[in-house]
């Protein structure tokens, strides 16, 4: 199993930078904030599909069957891709890769996450979390070393000298982690606390990314009249908003009507809204012959994003013994995530208008 989510993460890192080169450059700069805003919307609907469907084909047919449903969908992608795609590409840049750097960042970033869950379990002065600590250190420097020196680095450091692609950099990194932390964990918050079969819990937390993926176009249109700071401020403002209301409506008794789906539809509104733009804020102001590479450092930061919010949500969450116990630790986590959402409405306010 492990091996083969390996595999099909290379796969990811193939698509998802490719797919937004492509889409940048088949559109006008005027155009661009609704295409991305439509782009982080099938991103909206594919999180309220993919846990919904999961749990109907965990319930009805098994749980291999969620891996096998991607098949018939890549096959169908694949095929109208070869015949739809217009090719775009840099034929300046070197075929060579910088073999030191990828290793080094991507072992970097996974021992970092690991810290997180270390430093819960063991502590954090115990050897093996100092010690990887040290050693994840060690290899962000090789990364970042290879990076400003070899001739043909694996990410250009002029992309990263951006103030708009730096600070939008740094709004995902907050963003990302604290909607994933609170959204990997919902559907065990629900069945855990709640009592909710899987099936329910899937169908109970799909109507914020419907939302998300309703609002997410509009966003777009609205930065471009408006201004990415504003709309991903009000976004992160907004997430936060939905963490404030569960903090203060909800307790270890079920109450979904009136406690958790008016703070699923703010959670759907603020990523809807902050979510795509921080992806184009990010890459406003890289030039057209980088948008793959600026693309694929989007990318990067996001996942990291992912799962730096996931580990911290998991190790503050842990394994509470009763249904109190666990709301109080998920409230906490909760917390948490706003926090993350309050840090990126600051750094916002650091964008030129």
């Amino acid at each position: 199993l492990i091996t083969s989510r390996v595999v099909q993460a290379v796969g990811g890192a193939l698509l998802v930078p490719a797919s937004l080169g492509l889409i940048l450059h088949a559109v006008e700069p005027a155009e661009r904030d609704v295409a991305i805003g439509v782009w982080g919307a099938m991103a909206g609907l594919a999180a309220a599909i993919g846990p919904t469907l999961g749990a109907v084909l965990v319930d009805t047919v098994g749980w291999r069957s969620v891996f096998l449903v991607n098949v018939p969908l890549a096959v169908v992608v694949a095929g109208l891709g070869a015949r739809r795609l217009q090719e775009s590409l840099d034929p300046d840049i070197s075929h060579r890769v910088d073999l030191l750097a990828v290793p080094a960042g991507a072992l970097a970033v996974g021992i970092f996450v690991f810290d997180i869950v270390a430093g819960s379990a063991l502590g954090w002065t115990d050897p093996i979390t100092l010690g990887s600590m040290a050693l994840g250190l060690v290899l962000l420097a090789v990364f970042l070393a290879r990076s400003t020196s070899h001739p043909h680095p694996v990410f250009e450091p002029s992309i990263a000298t951006e103030r708009t692609f730096a600070i939008g950099g740094v709004g995902t990194l907050c963003f990302v982690a604290g909607f994933t932390g609170w959204l990997v964990l919902a559907p065990t918050f629900l069945t855990e606390v709640w009592g909710y079969t899987v099936l329910r819990a899937g169908l109970a937390i799909a109507p914020g990314p419907l939302v998300m993926a309703v609002v997410a176009g509009p966003a777009g249109k609205i930065a471009t009249k408006r201004g990415h700071r504003l709309v991903i401020t009000v976004g992160a403002l907004v997430a936060l908003a939905a963490i404030a209301w569960w903090c203060v409506r909800l307790d270890a008794d079920a109450d979904y009507v009136v406690g958790f789906l008016p703070g699923l539809v703010l959670m759907g509104t603020g990523v809807g809204f902050g979510f795509p733009m921080l992806t184009a804020v990010s890459m406003v102001d890289v030039a057209p012959h980088q948008y793959a590479m600026g693309a694929a450092g989007s990318t990067t930061v996001r996942q990291l994003a992912m799962a730096v919010g996931i580990a911290i949500a998991v190790a503050i969450v842990g394994t509470p013994e009763t249904a109190t116990g666990a709301f109080e630790q998920y409230r906490w986590s909760w917390i948490v995530a706003g926090g993350f959402f309050a840090v990126t409405a600051i750094a916002m306010q650091l964008l030129p208008r």
